[in-house]
């Protein structure tokens, strides 16, 4: 039976060659990899969701957008809408806290009184030696309510006063609407050399405490993305935010179905011979197979072509010279 091969490649150096141990697919496709339409979905768009991990590290909301930050499969683009709710009680880290009211009237109480030339009543934070007011940031100083625990806080003092506070540990069990305290004691030594006149009392709001997804039954698939397979998990994080989610759901069914289009090499050698020329005795030769397997195929005589489909000639186990080798397309 006469076959039609298009390219040959003779092994050695030049412009037309190629080389043991390397990959010989050609590409037909210079494009990056895509997605195709499938007839049958073995992969595809997510249609439904099967299971959830609650996760943390979200913001509190009704209508969270939350997309695809990694996968156990090899899918992309999924986003779903959902609903969260405090959890673990971890505060966001870098958020801003404020000051209760009551404490916000206390301070303001200290600082319209204050006399600079006779500094008694002294401003919220003063100079242990002098009275003076003072202005700085304290190293991370503890805070708790009546469950929330180890978490810690910037508060950063201006003229005497404080005029705003950071999370700087998320710390566990925090809730919106309850008073974080920082301890007096706990202030001064964290800001060593300076007298504070009370405890320090901190309003939480949604803004400083991280929710978890409340349930997949609660979440509305926005883009099922494409080249996922029935139970690929998948991992959430909150869209346009820098702190990363780690909740997690499962792949249920399966909407359109997609095959990948790999390219740029999508075309490997059909066929291979040896030398035309004067050969002692038949030659043996190594080819990494389509699947990735090795196997040895001997008995090639000089000029005889042999059909066979692979992706690499394999140096270790041929013994022709790779001059005398011709691959065709």
């Amino acid at each position: 039976m006469n076959l039609s091969y298009g390219l040959a490649k003779t092994g050695g150096a030049g412009g037309n060659d190629f080389a043991f141990d390397t990959d010989l697919g050609i590409a037909t496709n210079t494009q990056e990899d895509s997605w195709e339409v499938a007839r049958t979905p073995a992969k595809g768009s997510a249609a439904t969701l099967n299971t959830v991990a609650v996760g943390n590290n979200y913001s509190l909301s009704t209508d969270l957008v939350l997309v695809q930050t990694s996968t156990d499969g090899s899918g992309i683009g999924l986003k779903v809408k959902t609903n969260t709710k405090q959890d673990l009680g971890v505060m966001k880290v870098g958020s801003s806290v404020k000051n209760t009211a009551n404490f916000d009237n206390f301070q303001n109480s200290l600082r319209l009184a204050f006399d600079p030339t006779t500094p008694d009543p002294y401003t919220y934070v003063r100079l242990t030696a002098t009275g003076q007011p003072v202005s700085g940031s304290t190293t991370a100083v503890g805070g708790t309510t009546v469950a929330g625990t180890a978490g810690t806080f910037i508060v950063n003092i201006t003229g005497g006063s404080v005029t705003s506070v950071t999370v700087a540990a998320g710390g566990t069990l925090y809730k919106v609407g309850e008073v974080v305290t920082l301890l007096k004691a706990d202030l001064e030594t964290a800001f060593a050399g300076h007298v504070f006149m009370s405890d320090l009392s901190l309003i939480l709001t949604e803004e400083n405490v991280l929710g978890s997804i409340a349930s997949f039954e609660g979440i509305t698939i926005l883009n099922g993305g494409a080249g996922h397979a029935i139970g690929d998990q998948i991992i959430l994080s909150e869209e346009g935010s820098t702190v990363v989610g780690n909740g997690a759901v499962t792949i249920g069914t399966l909407g359109i179905g997609n095959a990948v289009v790999t390219a740029p090499n999508n075309i490997y050698p059909r066929a291979i011979k040896t030398s035309t020329g004067t050969q002692a005795a038949p030659k043996t030769i190594e080819f990494q197979g389509m699947d990735g397997i090795n196997v040895i195929i001997g008995g090639f005589t000089a000029g005889t072509v042999v059909p066979v489909q692979f992706k690499q000639v394999i140096d270790a186990g041929t013994d022709a010279t790779l001059g005398n080798i011709t691959i065709l397309y």
